[in-house]
């Protein structure tokens, strides 16, 4: 549930309390729609900037706090490029005062009990949205009957009391269920995803037996996400990460789901066992460090990895961890698709969120250099959504209603560039799915292109020619709309 609150001007927004270290713990701040003279106020055109709190065992040396266990890693993004910086908590509180609502008209601020969102209009008034965060209340009463630190809880808020329960209880709940009374707290009315622990009715462990079972599963301490500051060294997901742990898992089940295939291929194709694996933009990489762990120690399938990405300081970064890590065959560089190397082929090609065009990049290089499985993850389609508006579709057509509506069109757009990138390597011998990656909550960039080659399809695709059908009418929707794809712009250059 929000609680809506009009706070007037940007000028009026410096008397307005931000939390802080002392308050509740901020996890991560989003800033985005920047103000026009943003280059003259921060120095760059910054389109977006990521605040994310991290432990001291997961932040790179160089990014390393002022002595405090949760240093703060910044990701500044222009339209082309990515800049980190690290924030100690007091830096991290003034950057969200100063710019929150007035240099970036959207902020959005979660902490450990609730979610604030600042929003400016073109007047300069601003209006701040709370979302109190489900379970939070009695998180924090949890941590507080198990010694937790006194600033789990504000020191200018009432705080709860409660009668003594029974001994067993929970933050004095008795053992039946019953509530604690003369409560004066400011999260009464949220719904709790904790009542079922603070009412025993967990205590006989049915929750745990409804607990989805991982590839990489907690309770069993993994190197690389220890070191990634994912899992503590005892093998427990930290809070904040899980919804990385899930979307690592989720990817490693497809990576799963192909691998048969791909060795079946290699098989008869008389080629050895490796497995080669390529993950363009690769960035901080979580799923090129999880795919190199899969298929070495759980599927114990030979195997080459390799990432590549544009940011010479994260690849730094992955390189000296594989390094300690002690992994031969996970390897990483600087550049973009063009400068890897014609002469390679990869057997699986993985791309996780590359921006725009890059994405097509990618499945160019897989489909020219028959790579046997792709799993690309697109990100921010604005190729075909740039290109399209009302004057470029016919006033007869039945889509115009599509490219009326900035958001529709812009959703509309992202579908028809998935929708013909599969087209395109259907027709290039690949059998395609579009699957959910993860559920929306986790992301909102949920679509998976999972394409396998299929060495029987062209003899199939003469016999039928519904390929040079499906690669008509991905030409065809895009004549309609006037627009152009650059995947089918670099096949048909190469002369596929």
């Amino acid at each position: 549930m929000f609680h809506r609150k009009k706070q007037g001007t940007a000028e009026q927004l410096r008397f307005l309390k931000f939390p802080t270290a002392s308050d509740f713990m901020i996890l991560s701040v989003t800033f985005s729609k920047p103000a026009k003279n943003i280059s003259e106020i921060l120095g760059a055109d910054y389109v977006r900037i990521k605040i994310k709190r991290m432990s001291s065992s997961a932040a790179p040396a160089s990014f390393a706090g002022d002595g405090s266990d949760g240093a703060y890693f910044a990701e500044l993004y222009t339209q082309k490029q990515v800049f980190h910086r690290k924030m100690s908590e007091k830096q991290c509180a003034a950057f969200i005062e100063e710019h929150a609502g007035k240099t970036f008209k959207n902020c959005v601020e979660r902490t450990e009990s609730e979610e604030i969102t600042f929003m400016a209009n073109r007047r300069g008034d601003i209006t701040r949205l709370v979302k109190k965060i489900p379970g939070a209340a009695d998180a924090l009463r949890i941590g507080a009957s198990a010694g937790g630190s006194p600033e789990a809880e504000r020191k200018d808020e009432p705080r709860e009391t409660a009668k003594r329960g029974k001994p067993g209880s929970v933050g004095g709940a008795a053992a039946g269920g019953e509530r604690p009374e003369n409560i004066n707290s400011p999260y009464i009315g949220l719904i709790s995803s904790c009542s079922d622990l603070i009412s025993g009715r967990c205590a006989s462990g049915a929750g745990q037996n409804r607990r989805k079972k991982y590839l990489l599963s907690e309770g069993n301490p993994v190197p690389f996400l220890v070191l990634l500051g994912i899992m503590t060294s005892e093998g427990k997901v930290i809070a904040s990460k899980h919804d990385k742990f899930r979307q690592i898992n989720r990817f490693l089940e497809f990576v799963d789901d192909i691998l048969p295939e791909i060795l079946r291929q290699k098989r008869e194709a008389g080629e050895d066992e490796k497995v080669s694996v390529v993950d363009f933009g690769s960035g901080k990489s979580y799923l090129t460090f999880a795919v190199q762990y899969f298929l070495t120690e759980i599927r114990k399938v030979p195997c080459e990895v390799f990432g590549l990405d544009l940011k010479k300081d994260v690849i730094d970064y992955c390189s000296s961890l594989a390094e300690k890590l002690g992994l031969r065959n996970l390897s990483f560089a600087v550049g973009d698709i063009a400068s890897f190397g014609e002469e390679k082929r990869p057997d699986l090609i993985v791309t996780l969120h590359a921006c725009d065009t890059a994405t097509d990049f990618a499945l160019d290089y897989a489909v020219r250099h028959g790579a046997k499985a792709i799993l690309s993850v697109p990100c921010c389609q604005h190729e075909i959504n740039a290109q399209v508006s009302k004057s470029s579709v016919a006033e007869d057509s039945a889509l115009l209603p599509l490219v009326k509506y900035g958001l529709i069109k812009e959703r509309f757009c992202a579908l028809v560039t998935d929708a013909v990138r599969g087209e395109i390597l259907e027709n290039n011998d690949y059998r395609v799915q579009m699957l959910e990656f993860i559920d929306a909550e986790g992301t909102p960039k949920n679509l998976l292109i999972r394409a396998v080659k299929n060495p029987r399809a062209r003899k199939d695709l003469k016999d039928s020619d519904c390929g040079n059908r499906g690669n008509r009418a991905g030409e065809k929707l895009l004549r309609e709309i006037g627009a152009k794809q650059k995947l089918l712009s670099l096949l048909e250059s190469f002369g596929r």
